[in-house]
């Protein structure tokens, strides 16, 4: 039996394309203002993961825009309120649909890396 070595594991990794970004997952559960459960947002449910659109990520706004697989079963770009988001850290994107999503968008806002 052959076990993988760090060495091919990252060669693996390497050769996909592949990049870090920041990622957030909604809260399970919250408060409406009326006072009524609600289960993650409008367009995601609760605990799913989110991929945070970098050029909005300011304490200034109240919602921003994220990635995300939506209760429709596909990717979706919707704003979120900041509120919502928490478990917030740095990972490697390795979803080549988010990936391509994130091109898009940086493209149409003219913002290159």
């Amino acid at each position: 039996m052959k076990y993988n070595t760090g060495d091919e594991a990252m060669k693996k990794v390497e050769e996909k394309d592949w990049r870090f970004g920041v990622v957030g997952n909604i809260v399970k559960t919250h408060m409406s203002e009326d006072g009524s459960l609600l289960y993650g947002t409008p367009a995601f449910r609760g605990g799913a993961r989110v991929y945070i659109d970098g050029k909005n990520w300011t304490d200034a706004f109240d919602s921003i825009s994220v990635i995300g697989f939506s209760r429709g079963n596909r990717y979706q770009v919707a704003e979120v309120p900041t509120a919502l988001i928490e478990n917030v850290r740095c990972c490697r994107i390795l979803a080549p649909a988010v990936l391509e999503i994130i091109h898009h968008v940086e493209v149409l806002d003219g913002w290159t890396w």
